[in-house]
């Protein structure tokens, strides 16, 4: 019964704070492959600064070389009832310079 707690938290766990550590691979009309970051952040711009030094960071894991930063998004996070709930998703889109 212990175990099957702990599976249930992290599953949990894992489905409220597994998207903001991930990233989206995708195919532009072009052919040209580029992904998608997620992250985090609250309504401080300390907040912001931090979720793009994290997002700078994996992207950087992603494309070793280099990389071009396509877009940038910051989009208000709503509760339930529809009210801004005071946390922000910062969105990226990277492309990967090949750097031959």
């Amino acid at each position: 019964m212990k175990s099957a707690g702990i599976a249930l938290l992290s599953l949990i766990l894992t489905g409220c704070f597994g998207p903001y550590y991930e990233h989206t691979p995708m195919m532009g009309s072009d052919g040209t492959k580029f992904y998608l970051l997620k992250s985090a952040a609250t309504f401080t711009d300390a907040s912001k600064v931090s979720a793009r030094e994290d997002l700078d960071k994996r992207s950087r894991k992603i494309c070793p070389g280099a990389f071009d930063l396509v877009d940038e998004e910051i989009q208000p996070v709503n509760n339930p009832a529809g009210f801004h709930s005071g946390s922000y998703d910062v969105n990226w889109q990277i492309k990967c310079k090949n750097l031959s």
